[in-house]
């Protein structure tokens, strides 16, 4: 699961914290804090077994959380704002049960952690929520590299894999398995453990049916381009890889065009080269008239000139998107992630969704006039314009 709760302890609510933990809390501290002055409780935060979003982290990756986790914040429903940070980790553990199997068959393996908060007014009330047992449940937030599907055995956002997590293909449940964490952000008291915007990589609960429709567009759009420039001699992946593009990725519309310009005989280099019939057929497959080979050319220059236009609304629309997701989500947003997510978007779905963020934004803020910059408002109005100029 990736949430867990707060578990008791002989010296929950006591003073009696041991010189060592007093020691690893003061790690943490600008002066030396005294037990009398803590409150120390331990957490169970989260184990290998199969949770509620039909996912699960692999024993290793507990491990590397364990040590990601020192010295992170506890916070309250995933808020991260200052007031809301309550507690400070200051020592965690993976503990190993063997006695106990999950779901498939391996020991049970937990992190654990202990937290500690400063006693005053404040802080009272939620220690007395805690002691009574009302404040019990909740949730890591980190991020892993690896998100593997059970069916396919692929990485599930890679495009590749076309199962949903939670459907059952053939019998046979799709899962992820959770691996490589990268980072671990915040331990948080939650109402609801497995909720939307609680757990281990709580943004894909959000946007997993927008980058799996973005995934999927991807691949059908693959397949139609692949099957029309093979018929011109072309080989799209091989301008994929020459991008460094990933299996099924779409290259730039430029180097797509750039190589079908290539795949036409060129005008000549030199005053002894020539244009042949001969050449023509034996490039195109068919015989073509010089008008014909002419408009071909320039048709592919046109095109070039549209693919580089159209490059450039993209990546304004993929700006103006990022900063409205800023506004909406504010240091939650992943700018890098959510780029990746829009190279496999038109520019048209790009806008859609910044208008979502958009209205989400306003909506969080009171209503009001602001000025705006003519500049970039006009820049802004680029990645707006219509697009139907530039269809090939």
């Amino acid at each position: 699961m990736k949430y867990g709760n707060i578990v008791k302890s002989a010296d929950t609510g006591q003073n009696g914290y041991s010189a060592e933990e007093m020691e690893q809390v003061n790690k943490f501290t600008r002066h030396k804090l005294t037990a009398d002055e803590v409150y120390i409780f331990p957490v169970v935060m989260c184990d290998n077994e199969l949770d509620r979003d039909n996912e699960y982290f692999t024993a290793d990756t507990l491990n590397q959380l364990a040590d990601r986790f020192i010295g992170k914040t506890v916070i309250c429903d995933h808020d991260r704002k200052n007031i809301n940070q309550v507690a400070r980790i200051f020592s965690t553990e993976v503990v190993h049960n063997p006695s106990v199997k999950t779901f498939n068959g391996q020991d049970l393996y937990q992190l654990t952690c202990r937290a500690y908060m400063l006693k005053n007014e404040s802080t009272q009330p939620i220690i007395d929520n805690i002691e009574a047992g009302i404040y019990k449940e909740v949730s890591v937030n980190c991020a892993v590299a690896s998100q593997k599907c059970s069916i396919c055995g692929q990485e599930y956002y890679s495009g590749n894999c076309i199962h949903w997590r939670g459907h059952s293909y053939e019998g046979k449940k799709c899962i992820l398995s959770l691996s490589e964490a990268t980072d671990a952000y915040e331990l948080s008291f939650v109402a609801v453990p497995a909720q939307p915007g609680a757990g281990v990589a709580k943004w894909y609960k959000g946007d997993e049916a927008l980058k799996k429709k973005g995934m999927n567009n991807t691949m059908e759009e693959y397949g139609k381009i692949k099957s029309a420039l093979a018929e011109l001699g072309v080989d799209l992946d091989d301008i994929a890889k020459s991008e460094g593009k990933a299996e099924n990725e779409l290259p730039s519309m430029g180097a797509i065009l750039a190589a079908v310009k290539k795949s036409f005989p060129n005008a000549a280099k030199s005053e002894d080269a020539f244009l042949t019939a001969s050449a023509v057929k034996s490039a195109v497959g068919k015989e073509m008239t010089s008008e014909e080979v002419i408009g071909l050319i320039k048709s592919a220059n046109e095109s070039a000139e549209k693919a580089k236009l159209y490059d450039d609304i993209k990546s304004k629309a993929i700006d103006n998107a990022v900063k409205s997701g800023v506004k909406a989500k504010g240091e939650a947003f992943s700018e890098d992630r959510y780029r990746k997510i829009f190279d496999s978007f038109s520019v048209d779905e790009i806008n859609e969704q910044s208008k979502e963020w958009e209205n989400e934004a306003k909506s969080l803020i009171p209503t009001g006039r602001k000025s705006e910059d003519a500049a970039a408002k006009g820049a802004d109005s680029l990645a707006m314009c219509d697009l139907d100029a530039f269809k090939l």
